[in-house]
């Protein structure tokens, strides 16, 4: 995929071997094959036997690609081809944050299942909640508890992941609890006790995951600073699908999490409407007491 790096070993002209990155749009270049007009490789150009969807091309199928292009040149076509490093894409990866010893974004597998994520999650801690795992996919937020798969006693909810699946493992019986209100689509609307330093995303997934046609790149988090009402956007696509974890703000006591339609919002007819019913005089009176 875009990005990733493979070593190209060319023995009939050692000029044009070594290191090549996949470009933006997923095709291979070299010098070789422009001059002589025979144009680029699609390495995400593939086609899988089974399903026959278009897929990404595996290191053998760039290698013989390479290898029927130099055949219009060479009388030996030999080429070799390694994998030297990939990039990490939202939507080639899976997820695991929370209350593992490495949060972080991982290349997805063909096949990877709950457990792997763990492990590449490492030691889990102390005041994780394994009974309340959350897995976000798409519009939906699917809720396990993983004790007996990591015990080994029960396996059933070791489900197979998808690309782009953010696995959340929440933390149990925080010493202190901040309430927040959750608004717009989302499947349950309403208030919300949160363990002390969750974040945006904590909300969202409590709140079931979006619903209908959700703005996802357009949601806002409401505070009141100094008496008056504040908004600052948050982008969840940027978050969910490029990983941009500046999204992903710590909320406070009384925050509110909005989620609009698709199809824009007024914001200052939000916030009256807030003012109206008393929800942003209740949040600053509890937030100041």
């Amino acid at each position: 995929m875009a990005g990733d790096v493979i070593y190209v070993r060319i023995p009939q002209d050692a000029a044009l071997s070594g290191e090549y990155t996949i470009a933006e749009n997923g095709k291979l270049y070299f010098p070789v094959l422009e001059s002589a007009d025979l144009g680029s490789i699609n390495v995400m150009g593939c086609q899988d036997m089974t399903t026959g969807e278009t897929r990404g091309c595996t290191v053998r199928e760039v290698q013989s690609m390479i290898q029927a292009k130099l055949a219009n040149i060479y009388v030996d076509s030999s080429v070799t081809v390694e994998l030297v490093s990939y990039t990490v894409r939202a939507s080639y990866n899976v997820s695991i944050y929370g209350q593992v010893q490495s949060p972080s974004a991982y290349r997805y597998q063909e096949g990877m299942k709950l457990l792997d994520a763990f492990v590449l999650g490492g030691m889990i801690m102390d005041k994780a909640d394994l009974k309340h795992v959350r897995i976000l996919r798409d519009d939906m937020t699917i809720s396990l508890d993983v004790t007996g798969i990591l015990n080994g006693a029960d396996m059933s909810n070791n489900m197979e992941l998808k690309p782009g699946d953010y696995i959340i493992v929440p933390t149990s019986e925080p010493q202190e609890k901040i309430k927040i209100l959750v608004l717009g689509q989302v499947d349950h609307v309403g208030s919300f006790y949160l363990p002390e330093g969750a974040t945006v995303l904590d909300a969202f997934a409590a709140a079931g995951g979006a619903k209908g046609r959700a703005g996802m790149g357009k949601a806002y988090l409401i505070r009141v600073v100094d008496s008056r009402p504040t908004a600052v956007p948050v982008d969840f696509k940027a978050l969910i699908n490029r990983l941009d974890i500046a999204q992903n703000r710590v909320l406070m006591m009384n925050d509110i999490l909005f989620i609009p339609e698709s199809g824009g919002v007024n914001l200052n007819e939000v916030i009256s409407n807030l003012s109206m019913f008393n929800l942003l005089s209740n949040t600053y009176d509890s937030a100041v007491q």
